[in-house]
């Protein structure tokens, strides 16, 4: 009923209320409040230590207590629980003639009083907003929640993983989470320098989907622009290897032959010298990979520094 809009012509016209948990040294405290979308006052409460429906009953008698005790033009809405989908509940809220109004499951923007960037921009011009979602804030997928791994598939990003048969791979890094989370801070920090510049904050809205995308740009480019498919696992040296005195990890990315960087860095023979490893262009037209199993053979072999 409520349709996320979070405000009220006059009081008790909508309230609001949900449930959280407070951890403290004696235990786990459980919070239910119930908020006048007019004023945004808290007009009723109940700390407990469980989370049944009677402690919700408390909170609405107390708002019975402060506000009366029969408001007809009255909506009290929360999102799906279970304390709020009870009969109990439904049946208190029909005597003091309010009508129940219940979010959709498992969508918390259905029950974010207060939380909208607007109306807490006009309380501080300089807050910094931050929104990270599975596909963002509009389109059809708006607000859904994803996991890493299924947005690898749903991306393609498994296409680019592909084993010696061809078939689809999920990596076993959460990139897509990894990358979000860095984009959400570059976004931070940009909006600090706005920020220190302008005197406003800025609002930071980063998607699951959109960081997947945009970390195959770089696969995509150079398809459309040379025809070559990147492929990573193939194309560049990755894993730990052991050498004569101990383990290196080896990272050889955005290289055109990362064998030889590799090599100068570890201060050993140049391997790309060796036939078997001279011609990368040649490996990759011929969708050969690294022999790695070959290359710690020989890092085996040598002392790094």
């Amino acid at each position: 009923l409520v349709k996320r809009e979070f405000t009220a012509t006059a009081p008790n016209r909508l309230w609001v209320t949900d449930l959280t948990f407070v951890p403290t040294w004696a235990g786990v405290a459980y919070v239910c409040f119930i908020v006048d979308a007019f004023s945004r006052m808290i007009v009723g409460w109940r700390v407990a230590s469980h989370m049944r429906t009677e402690m919700v009953l408390d909170a609405i008698e107390m708002a019975r207590w402060s506000r009366g005790r029969h408001h007809a033009d009255l909506r009290c809405h929360s999102d799906a629980g279970s304390q709020f989908t009870s009969i109990r509940y439904s049946e208190r809220l029909a005597e003091i003639g309010a009508t129940p109004s219940i979010g959709t499951v498992g969508d918390s923007y259905d029950n974010a009083l207060g939380l909208d960037y607007e109306q807490l921009r006009e309380r501080d011009p300089r807050l910094i907003y931050v929104s990270g979602t599975g596909f963002g804030e509009d389109g059809p997928w708006q607000n859904l929640g994803i996991q890493d791994m299924v947005l690898q598939s749903v991306s393609g990003a498994t296409w680019h993983n592909r084993d010696a048969d061809g078939r689809p791979q999920i990596h076993p890094i959460p990139f897509i989470d990894f990358g979000t989370g860095m984009a959400m801070v570059q976004g931070v920090l940009l909006a600090l320098l706005e920020r220190g510049a302008s005197g406003l904050g800025q609002r930071v809205d980063v998607s699951l989907l959109d960081t997947a995308l945009f970390e195959q740009m770089q696969e995509y480019t150079a398809w459309m622009l040379r025809r070559h498919e990147i492929h990573w696992e193939r194309d560049n040296l990755v894993g730990s290897l052991s050498t004569a005195n101990g383990w290196i990890a080896v990272v050889g990315l955005f290289q055109p032959d990362p064998l030889g960087s590799i090599c100068r860095a570890l201060e050993i023979d140049d391997l790309t010298a060796r036939p078997e490893f001279a011609d990368a262009a040649a490996r990759q037209e011929q969708s050969i990979g690294y022999d790695e199993a070959q290359i710690a053979t020989l890092l085996e072999q040598s002392v790094v520094a």
